[in-house]
């Protein structure tokens, strides 16, 4: 009869507008939620410099630069952490740069993250060949990158054959980081090559003026897993035809963890439930 067709077509109605909001529900919870870890995963940067503050050797404080800026792996802000190695013997101190010893192992306090939040990360430089400290006067940074000259200019350096290694601890166990190290010295053959879990890379600089790049000032790992301490090894060596490993500073981020998928598998999950729900509603009718 005509009531009764009236009435199944009202509760159709009401069933479509129900699943309606249900799908609605599921597209949200599995798509606009996942752009969250993105904005989570915090970005710390360290620049290897001397402790300016050390009067031990040279009688005054030494000028020591901080970077401040973006470096191969972009964050939310622009803070960088400096090392503040303890200085021992100046070696030379000259117009072309000082360089002087440091006393290993040297740990870093807690470092802030890019917007200067503090996180639990610290790095440990560890013996081995790690020598001192080199910082390039203001008449010897030609060929440097330009936009990060702070980072650049001054580097650690280790002598003679095999490796040097640092430690990036207080990670996360088992999870997995993106890392960008830097290695390139005052001219060409000042190149460095680092080791970790994923391979081997080389930096490869230039002479003359020039913007970071990749491969030439620093290279990337991707993916590089935290062990079951939290800490990530790194290897550093002399690059092709040097006699010196230089490392300038590193960055490390949390690669985000793959949220994202779980809440996309959610909101499908959802849409599915919502169409049970209208065919069982169907059938009923």
């Amino acid at each position: 009869s005509f009531p009764t067709r009236r009435s199944s077509d009202l509760k159709k109605m009401l069933n479509i507008t129900i699943v309606t909001r249900r799908i609605r529900a599921a597209l949200v919870l599995g798509g606009i939620l996942t752009v969250a870890p993105l904005a989570q995963a915090n970005l710390v940067n360290l620049d290897f410099q001397f402790d300016p503050t050390d009067t031990t050797s040279v009688g005054s404080a030494l000028s020591s630069y901080t970077f401040s800026g973006q470096g191969g792996l972009a964050g939310a802000g622009n803070v960088w952490n400096g090392l503040n190695a303890a200085v021992g013997n100046v070696n030379f101190n000259a117009s072309f740069g000082l360089f002087a010893d440091i006393a290993t192992p040297v740990t870093t306090g807690a470092l802030l993250d890019s917007t200067g939040a503090l996180t639990s990360t610290t790095v440990t430089l560890n013996a081995g060949r790690l020598r001192g400290i080199f910082a390039a006067g203001d008449s010897n940074v030609g060929n440097f990158a330009t936009d990060a000259l702070a980072l650049m200019r001054e580097y650690l350096v280790a002598f003679g054959s095999g490796s040097s290694s640092l430690s990036i601890d207080n990670l996360t166990p088992g999870v997995s980081y993106n890392l960008a190290l830097y290695g390139a010295g005052d001219f060409d053959r000042r190149s460095t090559t680092f080791t970790t879990s994923v391979g081997t890379k080389s930096t490869a600089p230039v002479n003359g003026a020039h913007l970071l790049t990749e491969g030439v000032d620093f290279v990337t790992f991707r993916r590089v897993k935290a062990d079951a301490f939290g800490s990530i090894d790194v290897q550093y060596f002399n690059g092709p035809g040097n006699t010196e490993a230089g490392i300038n500073g590193l960055q490390i981020r949390k690669v985000p963890e793959p949220i994202s998928l779980a809440l996309f598998s959610v909101g499908l999950a959802g849409l599915g439930f919502a169409r049970s729900e209208e065919h069982t509603s169907e059938l009923q009718s």
